[in-house]
């Protein structure tokens, strides 16, 4: 049985803290204490879906042993990613075959979908893919960004889940977000504005304009001793061949439902 998500109740930016304290909510992002405006929120679950036993392990060895190191101007990127589903997202390596995919894979997959209808997500079924990212130790990391890209339905939430090789929360690290430095004069604050420790079986939805005024990041925490960590990130993919150039509303070609996939319908 999955949580009910949609009943969880609003909390301001403020209660956004390290370690076990921050509970599950909705944390409204624009203001530090205020609840309106609302317009980007992370929902936070803990717990929200346990791995079963093995399926952690299943995945870690499939996202070590299976999936290629990828370079970044000439030097390996410090963590192993790939997505699962149909639709090739950048150059990341792509795995179609469902029969392939981690046991784990599929049940974050389909709990998305239930979860995305608690929220009232328009058309929960076109998340269709899982975005995997596996970092070995603390020197793995990736440097604060948004997944505010062409190839993302404009405005459909993210869903991100979090697993551990070990539940102890001494292990587990911090997810940080960050306001951008252009662009975002009405989010009150600056800089980094909150670290949210994510514990295995976590999950956070990052949702409204968190993309487009907001970064985040799992920053590098050399020599410190933490937990190999897995990270899938389900979202709406729009394929590549529908995009012209880099902007995001430029379709080429009518796909078959043009509501699934415009970045204007969300």
């Amino acid at each position: 049985m999955l949580p009910d998500l949609s009943r969880l109740s609003q909390k301001p930016r403020s209660s956004l803290k390290s370690g076990r304290e921050t509970s599950d909510g909705v944390y409204c992002l624009d203001r530090n204490t205020a609840l309106v405006p609302c317009d980007a929120s992370v929902v936070l679950k803990r717990g929200a879906l346990p791995a079963l036993t093995g399926e952690f392990d299943e995945a870690a060895m499939f996202m070590a042993n299976r999936v290629r190191q990828d370079k970044s101007m000439g030097n390996l990127v410090p963590r192993k990613q790939c997505t699962f589903g149909d639709v090739q997202y950048k150059a990341y390596e792509l795995w179609k075959d469902k029969s392939e995919w981690p046991g784990l894979v599929h049940r974050v997959l389909y709990a998305t979908q239930v979860f995305a209808a608690m929220l009232g997500v328009p058309r929960p079924e076109e998340y269709t893919g899982v975005h995997a990212n596996y970092y070995s130790d603390g020197d793995a990391s990736v440097q604060k960004h948004s997944d505010d890209e062409a190839q993302l339905v404009d405005g459909a939430p993210i869903f991100s889940f979090t697993y551990l090789a070990d539940d102890s929360p001494q292990l587990a690290r911090d997810f940080t977000i960050w306001k951008m430095t252009k662009g975002a004069d009405q989010i009150e604050g600056s800089g980094r504005l909150a670290n949210i420790t994510l514990f295995s079986g976590d999950l956070l939805v990052m949702q409204g304009n968190m993309q487009k005024f907001f970064l985040h990041s799992i920053e590098k925490q050399k020599g410190k001793p933490l937990a190999a960590r897995l990270n899938f990130t389900v979202r709406k993919f729009v394929p590549k061949e529908w995009i012209r150039g880099k902007k995001r509303n430029a379709i080429t070609t009518d796909p078959p439902d043009l509501k699934v996939y415009s970045t204007t319908n969300h």
